[in-house]
């Protein structure tokens, strides 16, 4: 597509038919980001409790002190020991970024980060059942019940932005497995 490109040399970045290169490592930085976790160490605000049990036993009702329904409650439980562990992952990329520039592994932790935020907002709207269909307080809803819906499909562009779940998985494959193609 951009072979023999005649590009000024004060605007070359990397260097002589390098540009993939360069943009595969810009699309790193950027599934860091998209990972919670860059270059400063810095986990852009991840670590806040997240309110999910709360909304989710309020929604979904409780019976003798938990949630009523045993197959939320196991998600709910699935889903924060996901976060947990997700949580570490991120540390440790973190640690690994501080040794060297952002390599393969921002593509699973991305990934892994992104599927387990859908799953939460998931097990949210389940547990919203009906709550969950109104897009405006107009419709009777509460400002927390539409800021869920919202951002519920704001999350679904988390596997798309960065480099979609396919090419995630190719690039885990390939560079961080050493499959091969």
């Amino acid at each position: 597509m951009f072979e023999d490109a005649i590009v000024p040399v004060t605007d070359l970045i990397g260097g002589v038919d390098r540009g993939w290169t360069v943009g595969k490592r810009l699309l790193q930085f950027e599934r860091s980001t998209h990972a919670g976790i860059n270059i400063s160490g810095s986990q852009g605000g991840r670590n806040e409790e997240s309110q999910l049990p709360e909304l989710v036993a309020h929604y979904a009702g409780k019976a003798d002190g938990r949630i009523a329904d045993a197959s939320i409650r196991t998600w709910l439980t699935r889903h924060d020991m996901n976060t947990h562990a997700q949580r570490i992952t991120q540390r440790r990329a973190i640690a690994e970024l501080q040794s060297r520039a952002p390599g393969f592994t921002s593509s699973a932790v991305k990934l892994t980060n992104a599927l387990n935020i859908q799953d939460g907002d998931e097990l949210l709207m389940t547990a919203m059942g009906n709550s969950a269909y109104h897009w405006d307080t107009d419709s009777g809803a509460s400002e927390k019940e539409v800021a869920a819906v919202k951002k519920w499909l704001y999350q679904k562009s988390l596997t798309i932005a960065g480099g979609t779940k396919e090419v995630q998985l190719n690039i885990i494959a390939k560079r961080v497995l050493g499959l091969p193609d």
